[in-house]
């Protein structure tokens, strides 16, 4: 996987077939327990620049966010080889998840029915505007953005 200024390379997106899910301030409790549903019992590993962390595994979804919260001035992954990886900004303000469209509209379902809203929705709703410090990201992921494009 190749990272660039924008936490995901596109070009990873396009030849694995993903879309992905833009979230900020990363990570309330319908977002969490969507998350625990959404990788089950799949394999994870957490990587960032930090060679300490470099692809450890994680035997659960709590376990990632645990390893992650750990490393907190550097950009993190969270990721299931072939599934789904998720980017989490040094500061946590942003995070993407990649995945296929079937993937990421089951994340979504698991937050909404957790009593959660996404912020792709509230923005394409006119609820919200992207955030100053988040709206290059936001804009820059428009064309694959699975709740907006």
């Amino acid at each position: 996987m190749k990272s660039d200024r924008y936490g995901i390379d596109k070009e990873f997106c396009r030849r694995n077939g993903f879309r992905i899910f833009f979230g900020v301030d990363w990570l309330d409790d319908a977002e969490y327990g969507a998350f625990q549903a959404f990788f089950g019992s799949r394999q994870l590993f957490v990587s960032s620049g930090n060679k300490s962390l470099e692809h450890s595994l994680a035997s659960s979804f709590s376990e990632a966010v645990k390893l992650e919260s750990e490393f907190v001035d550097t950009d993190k992954y969270i990721f299931s080889p072939n599934d789904a990886l998720i980017y989490v900004s040094d500061d946590r303000d942003v995070f993407l998840v990649a995945a296929s469209s079937e993937r990421l509209a089951t994340l979504i379902d698991g937050i909404s029915a957790r009593g959660g809203r996404t912020y792709s929705s509230l923005v394409r709703n006119g609820t919200a505007d992207p955030k100053k410090q988040v709206k290059t990201l936001f804009d820059y992921w428009s064309d694959f953005n699975f709740e907006i494009a």
